[in-house]
């Protein structure tokens, strides 16, 4: 009769974990939907001063844009209680790099320096992004190229980033050039990680340009 009595409490509390696990699923699978993250917004302060006017141009080269499999609003992916999926896009509905250009134009303004934003596109070849940058007829162009820029969320956020940066004289030839590269994990950021992944762009992209090298070209 005891052991009756056990069994049946362990299959009761079995039961009790199986629809805690499944609420929990559930409510993460719903957090998770429809997520959007803001890049536009993000204060980036550049380590930049330029008498020159620059134009600035993000392509998006990231394999699963290139090939069509994702679209150029996407930033990365949530996942439900059970590890599944969903994609994450700008919050605006616009590409992630005219998001990332105007943010780069934005803090260009903010230090004085007259910028312009230039549109290309993921199936644009590099010399007919060079020659968009020459034809606003800036003193200097900016070419930032995004190979990887993903987060992925559960538990914790992850960051997988592949971004370089070009610095174009008028004629479009290549003067300066810094990268970077990696995965970070970002933690636990809650529910809502777009103030957290926001913040690590806003690193990232001041460390992308905090380089002798750009600065120097950019003056």
């Amino acid at each position: 009769m005891a052991s009756l009595f056990h069994n049946t409490r362990g299959k009761k509390m079995n039961i009790a974990r199986f629809f805690v696990v499944a609420g929990v699923a559930v409510v993460l699978g719903g957090c998770a939907f429809g997520r959007t993250y803001s890049y536009g917004d993000a204060s980036l302060n550049l380590p930049v001063a330029s008498s020159s006017t620059i134009a600035v141009a993000v392509q998006d080269l990231r394999p699963y844009v290139v090939s069509g499999n994702k679209p150029e609003r996407f930033v990365g992916l949530m996942r439900g209680g059970f590890g599944n999926p969903f994609d994450v896009n700008t919050q605006s509905g616009t590409a992630l790099s005219i998001e990332m250009r105007d943010a780069v134009v934005k803090a260009l303004k903010s230090k004085g320096i007259n910028a312009t934003a230039v549109t290309v596109a993921p199936s644009d070849p590099q010399s007919r992004v060079r020659r968009v940058l020459a034809d606003a007829k800036p003193g200097r162009g900016i070419l930032v190229t995004l190979r990887e820029w993903k987060s992925d969320t559960m538990m914790a956020t992850s960051l997988y980033y592949d971004v370089s940066l070009a610095v174009l004289d008028a004629a479009g030839n290549v003067v300066a050039e810094n990268a970077i590269k990696g995965s970070d994990n970002l933690g636990s950021l809650g529910l809502s990680p777009n103030a957290g992944i926001s913040a690590t762009f806003v690193k990232k992209f001041e460390v992308l340009f905090d380089d002798p090298r750009i600065i120097a070209a950019l003056k």
